[in-house]
């Protein structure tokens, strides 16, 4: 059995390279409602007609919303040379705090802490001088 091309309908024939426009469904529509059609043959093309519609519509909002969740992506990432000197900084950091370099539980009131404690180390030995 052939592998499964969701790109292919049933039928074998390939997709159209693009959307329809809305030029084509309207002349579509007035193609349908010619004498030459029986009641079925526009029936069922205006059901079609109908659905690539909606599927365009669809389409159009989700490319929107795909957009706007891309937009919100981009605040957030960062490119890898970036987030590899954010890891350098945040190791050097913690070894200059002597806190464990590769540590997972290293938490925020630690860093803050350790900071403290050095500050005070260094006022003191500051008045220890004078």
């Amino acid at each position: 059995m052939a592998d499964f091309d969701p790109m292919q309908p049933v039928g074998g024939s390939p997709l159209p390279p693009s959307p329809i426009s809305a030029d084509e469904i309207a002349e579509m529509r007035a193609r349908s409602s010619d004498a030459r059609y029986n009641d079925l043959s526009k029936s069922a093309e205006l059901r079609l007609l109908d659905a690539i519609e909606a599927l365009t519509a669809d389409n159009a909002r989700l490319t929107s919303e795909r957009d706007e969740l891309a937009g919100k992506l981009g605040k957030y990432a960062m490119p890898p040379w970036e987030a590899d000197a954010c890891k350098r900084e945040a190791m050097a950091a913690r070894r200059a705090l002597c806190l464990g370099e590769h540590s997972q539980n290293v938490a925020p009131a630690d860093i803050y802490d350790r900071i403290v404690a050095l500050r005070t180390a260094n006022e003191t030995s500051r008045e220890d001088v004078r």
